[in-house]
């Protein structure tokens, strides 16, 4: 039988598949920057613009050491690695190529190395004559720069450096230049943190990338400096790989849990600003320094909104990419089972901990700032007591005795007011919004307490005033209405007017004694019913 021999990949096939790699282009920025930085680059310009046709372009510079022209082609290539470049936190040869392919048309890079030629070497890849060359790249020549089709930084006069043109952006992840800056900006200032913080420089457009600070731990970060420094929630046991260095030393897996200084963000209105929710908390994964992911539960616990002040860090050496199933662009991982169980073995307990903890605190810190916020009605309680005028007047007739209960409170919260350190005129504006207030008709009054009942709410009289009262132990209160008074406070609203309807509904018929028997039943029904439900719906939504 005669002996053929087969090319491992399709020409046309094989770049058709490296395009569909996934990589964004955010992705394809970090990249490059990886590249930069393994370079000893100390700035990074990053140009992102359009061309006249309406397409967008990229260009990144930097100062590194730049490429040596005989490796020029090899930096292009798929696996094309530079030797001599050692604790780099490349992974397979991959960043250039890839990026090049799934972001750019055409891609031309510029190198003057530091110990070679006074000219920059010039190569590129090109898709369509890739595809008709064999995968084939050109060879390295001699080139001028593009100053008069970009606006570069470097000039043939430096020492040493790269500039990377994708001249068309194929696939660009937003829309406008405004968002691609944005959010490219936003990635860079967290991935690239240490590299910042340690002085490396990257600009976008012109402007520097300030470092982002997401645990909240960093000497000089503004975040620190806005918000304070983050309680360190105590040392965890690091993970110990034995004879995995690339000397044969143990390396090992080490992980810092922190807690985000809640009453300085809350007090300060924050929440906004550093993203405080479910899609920042968690863990972030740093390979060497850089980051390659953030917010992630990594099955270790369930994102619920006791987490939001909650950040985790785990780092880790290149040598354990296996453990972290990091693939070749760096910013998807899988962990190995083995590693996740180890984990959650040091873990145990702890996140339960720091979670009770932090819903203990930020619920204290929300129940003084409400007292600070005595003789102010909440948008919802706004609303409702305006509507209170055009609806079908209360059945109750207050007694002597909760007249006299409803002056009485009323004196205590004006007492609250002054005795407080609000400034005269606040203080005299919110004493009369409260003699406003306790002279209507009726209105409604919103309190967060524990209750007895059971209920979710419970709805009593004082004077004119109906105060509804949800139970802060209920289901509906832990897992639906705290969810959006963190994270959706017009949803909180929206929560808030339809209890206020079956309160209210209850009121108009309070001297029917069969209705408000019914309603008082009805009341127990409900709470049981939603406990029952909320209880399922928490297991099912947790798996």
């Amino acid at each position: 039988m005669g002996s053929s021999s087969q090319r491992i990949v399709s020409d046309s096939g094989f770049i058709d598949s490296v395009r569909d790699f996934g990589l964004t282009t955010k992705d394809a920025v970090k990249e490059l920057v990886d590249n930069s930085f393994d370079a000893k680059a100390d700035n990074i310009w990053i140009t992102i613009s359009e061309n006249d046709d309406g397409t967008k372009f990229l260009v990144v510079e930097d100062d590194g050491e730049g490429i040596p022209q005989d490796e020029m082609a090899s930096s292009l290539s798929f696996g094309g690695r530079l030797p001599w470049r050692q604790n780099t936190t490349g992974k397979y040869g991959f960043g250039l190529p890839a990026s090049a392919c799934c972001q750019s048309s055409r891609t031309a890079v510029y190198s003057k190395y530091k110990n070679g030629s006074d000219e920059f070497s010039y190569n590129y890849i090109d898709i369509d004559e890739l595809k008709e060359s064999g995968i084939k790249l050109p060879d390295t020549t001699v080139e001028t720069l593009p100053s008069g089709e970009y606006d570069l930084h470097l000039d043939s006069g430096v020492e040493s450096g790269t500039i990377v043109v994708m001249s068309e952006l194929i696939r660009p992840q937003y829309n406008t230049i405004d968002g691609l800056v944005r959010n490219i900006k936003q990635d860079l200032a967290e991935f690239h943190r240490e590299f910042l913080a340690d002085g490396k420089n990257i600009y976008v457009n012109g402007e520097e990338v300030e470092y982002a600070d997401p645990l909240m731990m960093m000497e000089g970060s503004k975040a620190v400096e806005e918000c304070g420094m983050s309680e360190d929630y105590g040392i965890v046991e690091p993970i110990v790989f034995e004879n995995k260095g690339e000397d044969d030393e143990d390396i090992q897996v080490e992980i810092r849990l922190a807690k985000l200084p809640i009453k300085s963000i809350i007090e300060q209105g924050l929440e906004d600003k550093y993203n405080i929710g479910r899609s920042t908390q968690g863990f972030y994964l740093i390979r060497d320094g850089r980051q390659i992911a953030g917010g992630r539960s990594l099955q270790l616990y369930n994102k619920t909104n006791r987490y939001n002040y909650f950040r985790g860090e785990i780092r880790f050496p290149s040598e354990l990419d296996d453990e972290f199933g990091v693939q070749t662009n760096k910013s998807r991982f899988s962990l190995d089972p083995d590693l996740r169980e180890k984990l959650g073995e040091r873990l145990e307990g702890i996140l339960s901990s720091l979670g009770q903890e932090i819903q203990h605190e930020r619920n204290d810190i929300k129940s003084e700032l409400n007292r600070d916020n005595v003789g102010r009605e909440s948008t919802s309680e706004k609303i409702a007591n305006e509507t209170l005028t055009r609806l079908r007047p209360s059945g109750y007739s207050p007694t002597e005795e909760d007249v006299e209960e409803q002056e009485s409170e009323k004196q205590r919260k004006i007492e609250e007011i002054e005795e407080s350190d609000l400034d005269t005129d606040e203080k005299q504006e919110r004493i009369e919004s409260i003699r406003e207030q306790f002279e209507r008709d009726r209105y409604i009054n919103k309190k967060i307490e524990v209750l007895g009942s059971g209920n979710f709410y419970d709805m009593t009289h004082k004077g004119s005033q109906m105060d509804v009262t949800l139970n802060r132990e209920h289901p509906f209160y832990r897992q639906v209405y705290q969810e959006a008074e963190l994270e959706n406070t017009d949803l909180q609203v929206y929560l808030d007017l339809i209890v206020f309807t079956l309160a209210q509904t209850e009121d108009m018929f309070y001297t029917n004694e069969e209705v408000r028997r019914f309603y008082s039943s009805q009341r127990r029904e409900w709470s049981s019913v939603m406990a029952s439900f909320l209880e399922n719906a928490s297991d099912e939504l947790g798996n």
